[in-house]
């Protein structure tokens, strides 16, 4: 069966049947839900993009409510957060963007990970700051430096040329340019890191290798004095 050649109408309800089965721990198809993501998102069918919002809406708002902090944003439902998820998806994914997706798990890993996002930026938006067990405090003048030097653009060229591996790199995007706390990197990315205190770990071998470099340490403005006492450790 092609299923690029069905009606809409008939894709959008074998997709309500297929995730039926999926939530009752049955075999499912899982191509009729990705044609609607295709049509939706490769197409811009907005009328498929309905239908999507209809079948994941309640999945979207369990995952909002999942997310650690959501109670201290003060919204009574998820609802705010399912619509902002839902707006940023169509927006990321939308057009030749769609192609990056090979499969109906990734396009719902997107998904969820615009639900989280959304709750997480609230929060940072609004100043919530909640007790976190966090391991990690960078005590490098590195840091700090990094959000205030004129250099800004150069000084992340630099790092990027230090930290080879993308998933370090994205660590160090998320850490030291976007200020974000190990929890939420974690929430975000556990593909990456199961929990904060991996996120923690990975940091500090990474804080280890930006020390070690003197021409880094030079363009955040480290002293002679502050150069030898990195050398050492």
């Amino acid at each position: 069966m092609d299923v690029r050649q069905l009606p809409l109408d008939e894709v959008a309800q074998r997709c309500v049947e297929e995730t039926d089965k999926f939530h009752h721990k049955r075999e499912a198809d899982n191509r009729f839900c990705f044609e609607l993501f295709r049509r939706a998102l490769a197409e811009g069918d907005h009328e498929a993009f309905k239908y999507i919002v209809q079948t994941y809406q309640s999945q979207c708002a369990r995952w909002v409510r999942d997310v650690w902090g959501f109670e201290a944003t003060g919204e009574l439902t998820p609802d705010p957060f399912v619509s902002q998820a839902f707006a940023n998806f169509h927006k990321d994914l939308q057009g030749e963007k769609f192609k990056r997706f090979a499969s109906l798990e990734a396009v719902l890993l997107y998904l969820k990970k615009c639900a989280v996002t959304a709750v997480l930026q609230h929060l940072r938006r609004a100043e919530v700051r909640l007790n976190l067990e966090l391991t990690e405090e960078l005590s490098s003048d590195i840091a700090e430096e990094f959000r205030t030097q004129v250099e800004y653009e150069e000084l992340w060229e630099r790092i990027c040329q230090l930290l080879p591996d993308e998933t370090d790199r994205l660590l160090a995007d998320l850490r030291l340019r976007q200020g974000m706390m190990p929890a939420e990197i974690a929430q975000m990315h556990p593909e990456y890191w199961m929990n904060s205190r991996a996120v923690s770990v990975a940091m500090q071998r990474i804080m280890r290798i930006l020390r070690r470099d003197r021409e880094l340490r030079a363009m955040a403005g480290i002293s002679l004095e502050d150069e030898k006492l990195l050398d050492s450790l």
